[in-house]
């Protein structure tokens, strides 16, 4: 499906711009993900296993993400993790350890 594109909203040499706004779904599952860019989504969110508000239901796992990654990419699409923390100083290294595998050392 094609989708037109405009600048940012603003104005623009006295003229109001828009931009047309992306439809951002869950991905509980790799199947839920799916369905999602099936139905027309931009893209998706998953929680990070671990570090997700609802981590006892997360059903993502990191080999999932990346391969949600992966077919996201592959669609054109986006897929964003999401991490609900405040880690504490001490806990930085691990927070990051645990989720360099999915975003890969920079």
């Amino acid at each position: 499906m094609q989708r037109k594109r405009f600048t940012a909203c603003g104005l623009n040499s006295g003229r109001m711009t828009f931009k047309i706004p992306e439809l951002l779904l869950p991905a509980g599952l790799l199947d839920k993900m799916r369905a999602a860019y099936d139905f027309g989504a931009d893209a998706v969110y998953a929680g990070q296993p671990r570090y997700s508000l609802r981590a006892r239901n997360n059903e993502f796992r990191l080999e999932q993400i990346q391969t949600g990654i992966q077919e996201a990419h592959a669609r054109g699409r986006k897929f964003f993790v999401t991490s609900n923390l405040l880690p504490h100083n001490d806990k930085v290294r691990t927070y990051l350890r645990g989720i360099e595998p999915v975003i890969g050392r920079r």
